[in-house]
């Protein structure tokens, strides 16, 4: 077979139908672009696709068999009916996008519709509840307006509900909030502890706090009902009926002017705020806290000795002075407190050889008798890192029954290595913490000369914020001393010159038994 020339082919794929083609021997499509090389071989048959061929490789291929005749849309064809084909896709297309354009136009006729109909039901709504039903709304904390179930503002309506507005959430939010170390004293009596009980109707120091600040206006409602929102954090733990003069609780308070007078002016009388401290932000009284001095006020006669003639008798009682070289012998005795001991005997519910049972005891004396109403008091001070509860009033009550000569000085030691010892409890009157130390966090923030003199420290004097300073207040100390005269140290005066609490105490001691757990747990063994 001879090789087809190109206007052969031409005039042979003009003239052969798509079907001739198929019905060739082994057929197999290759689509290729139009190319002159393809054109020069021999067996091949062209099919036009726009810019594109399909080839046909054939065994056979009779270009001159004669068929009808038909009509092709080609590159290479009748220019008349490409035009009629391309005529007839566009409009096709323009059809589609006329109906789509059509249905659009519906949907949004639709939705204007709709939208119109929801903002004249809305204006009639708003018509009738008025401005104040949408203030209500807004005060509910629903201020959401873009919601279709929420009644439609006007912008004047928006305007003057948003002034109306002053929820406790929104209005701390704008206030800074600055983390703050609080000295406190007051006065135990007539309440049950520092540390509030959540849904109990019992008076405790941290309620009154935490309600005088949110009447001040310095915490949110939500913080001072759950206190670890605002970081609330004590110093130490004051049972029920004992006072402070050295208290120190830190917290975060949106800051404002004169929070000190604030808060005091809503706080009862027996409790005052003395001074305010910026502290750091992981600053926590608890954990910060390097000592806590403790203070027992009692009245002289509790140190006397057994064969005293007032022993039983409280007028003659009173009439004994506490004389140096009985001062010294109590200072000896308490000398066996300080180190490191047990103490597992001076609390409840810890066994001998527990690791919290363990304290360590800086100092502990007895100094400064002194006449109050026309009893003498004395002041017994413990110094120690951390205190278990009662251990102070336990370690009064060994030492008054060392000094009556009820137990011999060894019945310390025996307190501190036996598994179980009845130490008798002195009563909670006399108790108060005096003083809490952050030695500590002072020197760090010497040595990294963050107080005194810099430009954040005055910015806040110059607002009337609390100052950046040492967890220290010996400005305050007059006023501390005044405070601990009058509401603390007179109290515990006029209460035991009433009731006699401490006396009543001191009377029951001649029949207290330090070994009686072990005598009953003796005897039930020898039932057994």
């Amino acid at each position: 077979m001879q090789p087809l020339m190109l206007h052969q082919l031409l005039r042979a794929l003009l003239s052969y139908n798509s079907l001739s083609l198929l019905q060739s021997s082994s057929p197999h499509y290759i689509r290729w672009p139009f190319t002159s090389h393809f054109l020069a071989s021999t067996y091949f048959g062209f099919q036009s696709c726009r810019s594109y061929f399909y080839v046909c490789m054939a065994s056979e291929f009779s270009h001159e068999a004669p068929f009808p005749p038909e009509t092709i849309f080609s590159d290479v064809g009748d220019e008349e009916n490409k035009n009629k084909r391309r005529y007839a896709t566009n409009n096709a297309d323009e059809d589609d996008d006329g109906q789509r354009e059509k249905e659009k136009r519906m949907k949004w006729d639709e939705t204007d519709k709709f939208e119109k109909h929801r903002d004249v039901e809305k204006e009639q709504q708003a018509k009738v509840e008025g401005t104040m039903g949408n203030k209500e709304l807004i005060e509910d904390g629903e201020n959401n307006f873009g919601k279709e179930t929420k009644t439609a503002l006007h912008a004047e309506e928006k305007k003057e509900c948003m002034e109306v507005q002053e929820s406790a959430a929104d209005k701390f939010t704008r206030i800074p909030k600055r983390k703050v170390a609080i000295y406190m004293v007051y006065c135990g009596k007539g309440f049950y502890g520092m540390q509030r009980n959540p849904g109990t109707s019992f008076p405790t120091i941290e309620q009154s706090l935490l309600n005088a600040m949110e009447e001040a206006g310095v915490v949110p409602p939500s913080h001072a009902q759950e206190p670890k929102k605002m970081s609330f954090q004590r110093c130490a733990r004051t049972d029920k009926g004992v006072s402070a003069v050295g208290q120190v609780v830190s917290c975060k308070l949106s800051m404002m002017n004169n929070m000190q007078e604030k808060i005091n002016d809503k706080l009862p009388q027996n409790i005052r705020i003395l001074g305010m401290r910026r502290v750091s932000r992981g600053f926590n009284s608890k954990n910060a806290c390097d000592a806590r001095t403790y203070l027992y006020y009692m009245p002289t006669y509790c140190l006397t000795p057994r064969t005293f003639v007032g022993d039983t008798d409280i007028e003659k009682a009173k009439a004994y002075r506490l004389l140096p070289a009985r001062l010294s012998l109590v200072n000896e005795i308490l000398t066996h407190f300080v180190g490191t001991h047990s103490f597992h005997n001076f609390t409840s519910g810890l066994n001998a050889g527990e690791a919290r049972a363990r304290r360590y005891l800086f100092s502990a004396s007895c100094r400064n008798p002194h006449m109050h109403l026309d009893l003498e008091f004395t002041e017994i001070r413990i110094k120690g890192q951390s205190f278990l509860l009662h251990q102070v009033r336990k370690m009064v009550g060994m030492l008054v029954a060392v000094c009556r000569g009820w137990i011999g000085l060894e019945g310390i030691s025996s307190a501190f290595t036996r598994s179980n010892f009845h130490v008798p409890k002195a009563p909670a009157l006399g108790l108060l913490l005096e003083q809490v130390h952050f030695d500590h966090y002072n020197k760090r923030l010497e040595q990294l000369g963050l107080v005194g003199g810099t430009v954040k420290a005055d910015a806040d004097a110059a607002s009337g914020w609390p100052e950046r300073g040492l967890v220290f207040w010996p400005e305050i100390k007059e006023e501390r001393d005044q405070f601990a005269e009058n509401c603390v140290f007179g109290a515990i005066a006029r209460e035991e010159a009433e009731q006699r609490e401490i006396w009543n105490w001191l009377i029951g001691l001649e029949k207290h038994t330090f070994e009686e757990e072990v005598e009953e747990k003796k005897e039930k063994e020898e039932q057994e």
